[in-house]
């Protein structure tokens, strides 16, 4: 057992690291979340924001599957984590798009302070997620998907009444589509 979740932490830190959390991201990431959190506020009429978070989120709703799937779930679970996946993946390349479309940068020395932060929380959650015992995995992996998804569908409501740029504003609209149909296969778990 100790074996498989050292593997199991090594891919975890590894997928991190690969998505460009950085060793001083993680650091901070470790720190509790009561003295880590701090809420972030999504300027919806800012371009550059909004496509640096929406990368961002997806890019960290594409590690947590991965966890999942790392941590050989029961076929309900893993079944959502492969199609979350798949739908984050694509949504992560639409993004990505879009960002090449609009000359946004997505590098960590590109993004806005906001980017910054909800970065450092949705590395924190993937940590927190990564550490969970097998008992308690499952809870706290719908938890944490239920309660971002809830913060993403309302943000995407505000760039859907914001922003000025219609193909974000369409892009928006299509997301939480997307994300509302997620959220209803993960509250039938």
């Amino acid at each position: 057992m100790l074996f498989s979740k050292n593997i199991c932490s090594s891919l975890i830190l590894s997928a991190a690291l690969s998505l460009g959390f950085g060793a001083s991201s993680l650091a901070a990431a470790e720190t509790p979340p009561a003295a880590a959190s701090k809420k972030a506020s999504v300027n919806a009429s800012d371009l550059t924001e909004v496509i640096q978070v929406l990368y961002i989120s997806n890019m960290s709703a594409v590690a947590q599957t991965e966890v999942v799937l790392a941590k050989d779930p029961d076929a309900g679970l893993k079944g959502f984590a492969e199609m979350s996946q798949a739908v984050h993946s694509a949504m992560l390349k639409e993004v990505k798009d879009l960002a090449v479309l609009k000359n946004v940068g997505l590098e960590l020395g590109d993004l806005t302070a906001t980017s910054q932060l909800v970065k450092t929380n949705v590395e924190r959650d993937l940590l927190i997620l990564a550490g969970k015992r097998e008992e308690e995995f499952r809870p706290a992996f719908l938890s944490i998907v239920s309660y971002q998804y809830q913060k993403m569908v309302k943000v995407l409501e505000q760039i859907e009444g914001e922003n000025q740029d219609s193909e974000l504003r369409a892009l928006a609209a299509d997301f939480r589509n997307r994300l509302l149909a997620l959220t209803a296969k993960a509250e039938a778990l």
